[in-house]
C-alpha cells in the first residue's frame, strides 16, 4: 500500500526529527555542564582540603623524628623500645595514608595533560 503524503506531513516529519535530535543535543550539553559543575566542586573541595593534609603530615613528620630520637634514647630498654616501635608503626601507617590522600587531592587539582 503506498501512502500520500503531502509537503506538509513531510515538513512535520522532517521537523519532529530535528526536534528529536536537538533534544539529543541539549540533553548531551546538559550532562557536559553537570560533569563540569560536579568536577569544580571536587576541585573546590580538594583545594581547601590539601593545605589540611600538609599540616597532618607536617606534624606526624615532627612526631616521628621526636619518636627516634626517643628510640635512640631507650634502645637499651626493650620493653619501652616495642612500645615505641609500635607507636613508630601506627603513625607511619597514618602518614602513609595522609601521602596517599595528598597525591589524590593533588591529581584532582592539577590533572596531567596529554
Amino acid at each position: 500500500m503506498v501512502t500520500d503524503l503531502s509537503s506538509d506531513d513531510v515538513s512535520n516529519r522532517m521537523l519532529l526529527k530535528k526536534s528529536a535530535e536537538a533534544s539529543v543535543e541539549d540533553l548531551k550539553m546538559a550532562e557536559v555542564e553537570t560533569e563540569n559543575r560536579r568536577q569544580k566542586k571536587e576541585a573546590e573541595k580538594a583545594r581547601r582540603r590539601l593545605p589540611n593534609v600538609e599540616k597532618k603530615i607536617s606534624r606526624l613528620e615532627e612526631t616521628m623524628a621526636s619518636l627516634e630520637g626517643d628510640m635512640l634514647k631507650f634502645g637499651d630498654q626493650a620493653e619501652r623500645l616495642a612500645e615505641l616501635m609500635e607507636k613508630q608503626g601506627a603513625l607511619q601507617a597514618e602518614l602513609d595514608g595522609l601521602y596517599d590522600e595528598y597525591e589524590s587531592l593533588e591529581a584532582q587539582l592539577f590533572p596531567a595533560t596529554n
